[in-house]
């Protein structure tokens, strides 16, 4: 969704276009002429059985996979399933940089430092989360409620200067009269 010109703060709302996009789906459409049988999304049905059959693999490679248990001891399924529930308005790169920061913090230094991780890391958490939250409130109250100008870096106007920001990098147009997607629902 292309961003009003008349927001200032180039703000978007990607959960209620998710919510916008999930009401017309169940509630236009019909869940049956999306999902059902002959339809052009199907064979995500079979998502369904991933969802049920994952936990039960991961329990058993735990229970029964000898040196194959850690993937079962590591992996959770619910959480892996549910954060993608997050994707539609999320970007992936939020979830790689979770992923990373997961992975330094949890394997590496949890292994190579266990003292300290086991000391310090739900402590070093928080701080980041604290900071998160100060560094947000003093760039409000110092940046975006005065109105002063962001500071003009390649970092923050260079994003800017894409065909994505743009709103140029379409490769095909539906023409008047046409439809995208199937003709008939």
């Amino acid at each position: 969704t292309q961003l009003s010109s008349n927001q200032p703060a180039k703000f978007s709302c990607p959960n209620g276009r998710a919510f916008f996009s999930s009401s017309i789906v169940w509630g236009v459409i019909g869940p049956y002429r999306m999902f059902g049988t002959g339809s052009i999304y199907q064979y995500f049905n079979v998502f369904w059985v991933i969802g049920a059959v994952l936990p039960c693999i991961l329990y058993a490679l735990v229970k029964y996979g000898g040196r194959l248990s850690w993937i079962g001891r590591t992996l959770h399924a619910p959480v892996m399933l549910g954060a993608m529930g997050w994707l539609p308005p999320a970007t992936p790169l939020s979830f790689s940089t979770w992923g990373v920061v997961a992975l330094i913090f949890n394997h590496f230094i949890r292994n190579r430092f266990h003292g300290w991780w086991r000391q310090y890391n739900y402590v070093t958490a928080a701080a980041l989360d604290a900071g998160l939250i100060i560094s947000t409130i003093v760039i409000f109250f110092a940046i975006t409620f005065p109105g002063a100008t962001i500071p003009q870096w390649w970092g923050n106007v260079g994003v800017y200067n894409t065909m994505d920001a743009e709103y140029t990098a379409i490769l095909k147009t539906v023409g008047e009269g046409e439809t995208f997607g199937p003709t008939t629902w």
